[in-house]
């Protein structure tokens, strides 16, 4: 916290217009994906949340005259997403703070103004290191340290209910945020943010003294109340007005009142507000809407005006603005598995979320060796593709249980020579930004790897081996930290899978579990609902036609038809050479 300690009382009198050029990226057909992502984020460039990319953010946190609260997010995360409501929120409820602090939003996913990876260039990187998401990180104002990654914070979804089911704490409310904000602020206030601490007796006569025709509200409230700090910023930029804090129980400062005003303030413990002026005092002692009623009051006074008119940034990144031609995205044939979508998997599990972590030890190795020798036995991949998983296994074999961020990307680079994998999405495409894409390649990657793990010839053990494969990654790697957490408690019944049916049925069936939970939430594209799959209409022999449930045997069939190596789709892949150059013969039967 010492960074955060250099700051100073002066910033309460700048106020910083951030504007942006707008401008507008039209998509031009799906085989050009280079700048598909460039123009969208969950946040409405209307908003108070301030869009930060890797073009913009250095220059706007690093030296600033406030400090900054940054989300690190995805747009593909569900939680990040269902967070963004709360965010925004908060950042209109604290917009009058902005002298002091600024909230802002990276979209690790997505690019920067230049066409610059985010992720790359900015989230997975030295300093910030984000491995899980949503992160959030504090950076103090007038920072000048470059490698700084900023004080973390984890919001991470978790809710306590009771007895009769309704939430009674939720780490992530509106309230428990603003909180976290105002503990980073007064962490060092006794130096430099002494004007949100209490106040002694001293401090109070020194003020009832003053004639400068200002008006001065006193909040009386316990160490552990925040209301007295929300209103002190909320008044900050507004002239004619001092507002400061005192403990509840300072019988000095009780007394003072007795006298002066003839107040007593009773036993209750609610913090209260006084407005005090020569021998008059106002009481608000409404504890629910107490901080409304007290800054609506103080900003309704003629001689009480605001320093600087609010201002929103006009952002460079809106999600207004960039159109997706759906005709387009729809015409993929959607009954096939497209290795252009497998291969994206790939690169962004190995680069964006192995490739995100600062240390891979212990556990996580073990996880990461095991991930990738189940790929390098069950993908199927080109010859190209095959040696630079060969290569990764290779590399990992000199590796003493411990890879830093470094090391990781130096192997990565070396078997970049062999295959240049790209991020380019075909059957995962969505008809909005921000919706499918990685999630759904990934599903993709696993659902081929359980069905060649479980082909003719093959041990159920070979089968199990991917599942147990597919859950330790997400526990280790998976950027969405709330995601991790179900899969984790959807998939602890994975010990009962002790045969190969069970075992090619077990990722199906958990898949569509998953499509239920998340159908009709904010992750869920509308032209590809999280429906129960296979769908009626893809495999009718799949559902029973009186009840309308499936037909196990039938799925099962399909299953093993859909995921096999001829319903492999090579189109739209840029090597033209090795499309069809696959590393094993497709067996008899694979054949659709």
């Amino acid at each position: 916290m010492k960074l955060f300690c250099t700051s100073t009382l002066v910033f309460i009198f700048f106020a910083c217009v951030i504007c942006f050029d707008v401008t507008k990226n039209k998509v031009a057909g799906l085989k050009d994906q280079k700048s598909s992502s460039k123009l969208f984020s969950v946040y409405n460039a209307s908003g108070y949340v301030i869009n930060l990319d890797g073009d913009s953010f250095r220059g706007l946190t690093y030296n600033s005259t406030n400090a900054w609260f940054v989300k690190f997010y995805s747009r593909w995360c569900g939680h990040c997403k269902t967070f963004a409501s709360t965010y925004s929120q908060l950042a209109d409820d604290i917009k009058d703070w902005q002298p002091v602090v600024k909230l802002g939003a990276v979209d690790c996913a997505g690019k920067s103004s230049t066409g610059k990876d985010n992720g790359m260039k900015l989230c997975f990187t030295k300093p910030f290191y984000i491995g899980g998401l949503p992160d959030f990180r504090f950076i103090p104002a007038f920072n000048t340290t470059h490698d700084f990654g900023g004080i973390r914070r984890k919001f991470e979804g978790k809710k306590i209910f009771d007895n009769a089911g309704k939430v009674k704490e939720d780490s992530d409310s509106l309230e428990k945020v603003r909180e976290s904000i105002l503990n980073f602020l007064v962490d060092c206030s006794k130096k430099q943010f002494n004007f949100l601490q209490f106040m002694k007796q001293k401090e109070l006569v020194k003020h009832l003294k003053q004639t400068d025709g200002s008006h001065f509200v006193l909040i009386l409230e316990k160490h552990s109340s925040f209301i007295g700090k929300m209103i002190i910023l909320d008044m900050l930029q507004y002239t004619n007005v001092k507002v400061r804090r005192a403990s509840i129980k300072n019988k000095k400062i009780g007394k003072l009142l007795h006298e002066r005003f003839s107040y007593i303030h009773g036993d209750s413990s609610h913090p209260v507000a006084l407005v005090l002026s020569h021998n008059n005092l106002q009481l608000f002692d409404d504890p629910s809407n107490l901080r409304h009623n007290v800054t609506t009051y103080l900003k309704s006074m003629a001689t009480v005006k605001k320093l600087f008119p609010p201002a929103i940034p006009q952002q460079s990144v809106a999600e207004d603005v960039q159109k997706v031609d759906i005709a387009n995205v729809l015409s993929y044939d959607r009954s096939k598995v497209y290795m252009s979508d497998l291969e994206a998997a790939l690169f962004h599990s190995f680069h964006k979320e192995v490739g995100a972590m600062k240390v891979i030890e212990e556990g996580d190795f073990d996880h990461l060796v095991e991930y990738i020798n189940v790929l390098h036995k069950y993908f199927p991949g080109t010859e190209k593709v095959m040696t630079y998983l060969t290569s990764l296994k290779q590399s990992l074999r000199s590796k003493r249980k411990r890879l830093n961020w470094n090391q990781w990307h130096q192997i990565l680079n070396a078997s970049k020579k062999i295959v240049p994998l790209r991020e380019k999405y075909i059957g995962c495409l969505s008809t909005q930004p921000g919706l499918r894409e990685f999630p759904c390649a990934l599903w993709q990657l696993f659902h081929v790897l359980v069905g060649q793990a479980n082909g003719s010839n093959r041990t159920f053990f070979e089968c199990f081996q991917v599942l147990q494969a597919m859950r330790n990654y997400i526990t280790s790697f998976f950027a969405c930290v709330e995601c991790r957490t179900h899969w984790q408690d959807a998939t602890t019944d994975l010990s009962v899978v002790n045969n190969g049916e069970l075992c090619s049925l077990y990722l199906w069936r958990k898949h569509n579990e998953v499509n239920r939970r998340l159908n009709g939430s904010p992750t869920e594209d509308p032209y590809f609902p999280k429906e129960q799959w296979p769908t009626h209409h893809m495999c009718k022999r799949c559902w029973n036609e009186t009840t309308m449930n499936f037909n196990v045997t039938e799925v099962k069939k399909f299953l093993h038809l859909f995921y096999s190596s001829s319903n492999l789709s090579f189109e739209y892949m840029d090597d033209e050479e090795n499309k069809t150059s696959l590393h094993w013969s497709p067996r008899k039967s694979d054949e659709l």
